[in-house]
């Protein structure tokens, strides 16, 4: 629940509220109470967290279920750090994960840097999307089109490069 992060722009940043995870027994029973499924996608603002033994924990439960054959792959939102271990990628696509999603807001590193978003800088975000399609693993992202901090000319060319980047 909630993030480990402090964005500027996001709510989860506003309420205050300490990141927790659940302890692995309890996701454990959630997924055998989910029945049968063809994909399950966890809406967690960060699945990664900040507790790799923890992360792990939970991706060993998905793993679990998912070779039981109880659904044919899984997806999850993972903060910009969970790139910054190749081990994590390794790791969700062998437990059965076809989806990640990330918040990668922007591409222009100073941006995301001034909304406090430091774990977008961490790793380039275009060779970190490729890694994760080489893997077989979708990746799915938001960008922040934020015209109260960035000008039209920003924006425009941020989207000329999206569109004109083959990743």
């Amino acid at each position: 629940r909630y993030c480990n992060f402090k964005c500027s722009f996001c709510i989860l940043s506003a309420e205050g509220r300490k990141y927790a995870t659940e302890p692995a027994e309890a996701l454990r029973k959630q997924l055998c109470g989910t029945g049968p499924k063809r994909i399950l996608n966890f809406n967690d603002n960060n699945f990664y967290g900040n507790d790799r033994a923890s992360f792990q924990e939970r991706v060993a439960c998905v793993r679990e279920r998912w070779e039981a054959g109880q659904y044919g792959s899984w997806g999850a939102l993972v903060t910009g750090d969970f790139f910054s271990d190749p081990r994590n990628l390794r790791l969700v696509k062998e437990s059965g994960c076809s989806a990640l999603f990330s918040g990668v807001e922007s591409f222009d590193v100073n941006w995301t840097a001034s909304q406090n978003k430091k774990q977008n800088g961490l790793r380039d975000q275009v060779s970190m999307i490729r890694e994760c399609l080489e893997s077989g693993v979708v990746f799915l992202y938001g960008l922040m089109l934020d015209l109260s901090t960035r000008t039209i000319a920003d924006v425009r060319r941020e989207l000329d490069m999206v569109l004109s980047c083959s990743d």
